[in-house]
């Protein structure tokens, strides 16, 4: 918690690895003169009591004082009887400024926090600026409900994982060695690390995306090969050069999703093939207590763009099929899945997709109250064991004809 503002009665001040300056209030000084030793300064008739590293840093100041007090012609003695009045100076003018700083930074959270208001009982937080410590005020519901899912009281992180990543790997068919893949928007991996498993073979995969986020692991092997591009545009490569392309959940974000196929089949090698799979966002199921409410909101986050993303479609699944059928590719096979998740940790595939309904409704702040609580009972049913989430996918698989 931060502490509260320094006052009489305040709490000590506290930094990282407690080396911050730590005001503490003493007795009042007299009005008389008075020699202070190192580490203490009065400030509005107040002792204050400075750390001992602080004071070693006021002693590395005075030897370069007094160096340019003698270039100036200054009388030596003279500086050596002024110089603990000009340590308290010193000491005084540090003290002020940091207050100003504190007051800066710390005074709207201790008026205004945002932790003291039950954000489940309905009522609102008290209205916040807009700073550099908040820029969006209106992201609190969207903080809430991620508190609310990140405090289960039950660790549900050793349940299956999820198992989408695994059968795209299957689907690829890295039946021989020597085969060039090309993984697009690849994210951290997950996919790349699926393949990497499955491989019996050497293998090449080219790790494609706007930018390079790969987990370390993923990174470091020397099997794959990250390459930034924009997928919007013709694909790094020259023509018939990957005997496999991946692209999953990719369309939907595409300015031209059929120009997307053409630059597939273009890199591909004859005979080659194209992974082409997607959720269906439309279709996500959660098991919660209010089926009214739920089905309101998958509805406005299907229909709502991503903040980082320029476009969405969140029926791009089931328009898969239509898309490759008028393409130039074979269709080999299409196949739909629904996994399970369990899970509503941070970073699981339901408690993404909860975190993106909160983003959807915080424009509307009646249902962005109703969506906190719905992700506040959704972490309930987790706590009990009891939370459900699936969506389904869609992949099909295309070869270029030989």
């Amino acid at each position: 918690m931060i502490p509260g503002r320094l006052g009489t009665g305040a709490a000590p001040l506290q930094g990282a690895g407690q080396r911050a300056v730590r005001p503490a209030i003493g007795r009042r000084l007299s009005h008389q003169p008075t020699q202070h030793p190192l580490g203490i300064a009065e400030l509005g008739g107040r002792e204050i009591r400075l750390g001992q590293q602080f004071q070693e840093r006021l002693r590395n100041l005075l030897p370069p004082l007094q160096r340019r007090g003698d270039r100036c012609g200054l009388d030596r003695a003279a500086f050596q009887q002024q110089r603990p009045s000009l340590l308290v100076g010193v000491m005084v003018v540090l003290v002020v400024a940091g207050l100003v700083v504190l007051d800066h930074r710390v005074v709207d959270l201790l008026i205004h926090d945002r932790d003291n208001p039950d954000p489940w009982s309905g009522i609102p937080p008290p209205p916040q600026r807009r700073s550099w410590l908040n820029p969006d005020p209106d992201l609190g519901w969207i903080r809430a409900g991620r508190r609310a899912a990140a405090e289960l009281s039950v660790d549900l992180t050793t349940l299956t994982s999820v198992g989408r990543h695994e059968r795209i790997a299957e689907l690829v068919a890295l039946d021989r060695p020597g085969l060039q893949v090309a993984d697009l928007a690849t994210g951290p991996g997950r996919t790349v690390r699926a393949l990497l498993a499955a491989a019996t073979e050497p293998v090449r995969v080219h790790a494609v995306d706007a930018a390079s986020s790969l987990d370390d692991d993923v990174l470091h092997d020397a099997r794959v090969r990250s390459v930034i591009a924009d997928l919007d545009q013709s694909l790094p490569f020259a023509d018939q050069v990957l005997d496999r392309v991946i692209s999953l959940n990719v369309a939907e974000h595409l300015a031209d999703p059929p120009g997307h196929l053409l630059e597939c089949h273009r890199v591909l090698r004859p005979g080659g093939l194209l992974v082409l799979a997607h959720s269906d966002w439309d279709t996500a199921l959660f098991a919660s207590g209010d089926d009214t409410l739920t089905r309101i909101l998958v509805d406005r986050f299907v229909s709502t763009v991503p903040s980082w993303a320029e476009r969405a479609d969140g029926f791009m699944g089931r328009k898969l099929l239509g898309l490759a059928l008028n393409s130039p590719f074979e269709l080999v096979t299409a196949e739909t899945w629904a996994d399970c998740h369990r899970r509503f940790d941070k970073g699981s595939v339901g408690w993404k997709v909860a975190m993106g309904v909160l983003a959807a409704t915080k424009d509307d702040p009646e249902l962005a109250t109703k969506a906190a609580g719905w992700v506040e009972g959704l972490a309930a049913l987790a706590a009990e064991g009891h939370f459900l989430f699936a969506v389904t996918d869609v992949a099909l698989v295309l070869r270029r004809p030989e």
